[in-house]
């Protein structure tokens, strides 16, 4: 966290289950949301304290979540970021970073889920379209990558289907779901 306002990159932490981000780094934060509805579920679900350093210490963050970082700085940072101990780097979107613990990521969850519902990797679709969706995408039995995928996702998945904005996952749900 140190690093990450240091460098003063738009960033949130996920942390217990809330999102943090420090008030003075909020409005860099929103100016990089994707979506106007997407800056209001920040606004109404965030946690801004004075000094994001204090209101983490002792407790267990799930997740860093850079919104944005320049090309120039993105490799510097990331070894920064990594020497600080066990972490992965992830990406979601062109521009954005996402540091979890090894071994955190949605294949994890989808896996951990499924062994508690006694469900194979058969039985489960999982739709992607980037880096932090690859070990979901290896895992799951009908994988999917988005047509707008990045190429790592693509060559991850075991089918693709159409784009984010030409309902893919419906279109690849009637196909391989509804329709037998």
């Amino acid at each position: 966290v140190r690093i990450l306002l240091e460098e003063r990159l738009p960033f949130e932490v996920y942390c217990e289950g809330e999102t943090y981000i420090q008030a003075d780094r909020f409005q860099s934060v929103l100016d990089c949301a994707l979506s106007p509805q997407f800056r209001g579920v920040l606004r109404r679900h965030t946690v801004l304290p004075e000094n994001l350093e204090d209101a983490l210490a002792g407790r267990a963050v799930e997740k860093l979540h850079i919104y944005r970082i320049p090309e120039a700085s993105r490799a510097a940072v990331t070894e920064r970021l990594l020497s600080c101990g066990s972490l992965t780097a992830a990406s979601a979107f062109p521009g954005n970073l996402e540091f979890t613990a090894p071994g955190v990521h949605k294949g994890a969850a989808v896996q951990a889920l499924c062994a508690r519902m006694g469900w194979s990797a058969e039985q489960v679709m999982a739709f992607g379209d980037a880096g932090n969706d690859v070990e979901l995408l290896s895992w799951a039995g009908w994988s999917f990558a988005m047509a707008n995928a990045t190429e790592q996702a693509r060559a991850t998945a075991r089918y693709v289907t159409g784009s984010n904005t030409e309902a893919g996952v419906a279109m690849a749900v009637e196909r391989y779901f509804l329709d037998s």
